[in-house]
């Protein structure tokens, strides 16, 4: 186990396995992997920015892409709309040396909630 595993399996309180080659290692980050939600947030009703990881277990990168980046950014970024909730697709690609996986998310961004009238 490399040191950033250690740092990560040690942080988190959990014991990672050891891995055999790259293969192995892309599959065993693919598999942990998860979006950062905010508290009371939920896969079906995001508010506000998501945590996407550009590092996973076992020394592997981690590139995003969004199906809709005006909603949810490559970067995690939310931008609501003032009406109508979006569905979008996370999209991580996971590496390390020649191996390489995808796995997807599909998160909904709620609209935004209509502001009570000021009253005079």
């Amino acid at each position: 186990m490399g040191m950033m595993d250690s740092k990560i399996a040690k942080d988190a309180d959990i014991t990672t396995p050891p891995v055999d080659g790259d293969e192995s290692a892309v599959a065993a980050a693919a598999s942990q992997l998860a979006v950062g939600l905010k508290p009371g947030d939920t896969d079906a009703r995001v508010t506000r920015h998501v945590f996407m990881p550009g590092l996973g277990l076992h020394g592997t990168r981690i590139d995003w892409s969004s199906s809709d980046a005006s909603v949810v950014s490559n970067y995690g970024i939310v931008h609501r709309r003032s009406y109508g909730d979006v569905s979008v697709a996370l999209t991580a690609t996971i590496r390390r040396g020649d191996a390489a996986a995808t796995k997807s998310f599909l998160l909904t961004v709620a609209a935004q909630e209509p502001e009570d009238d000021p009253i005079f």
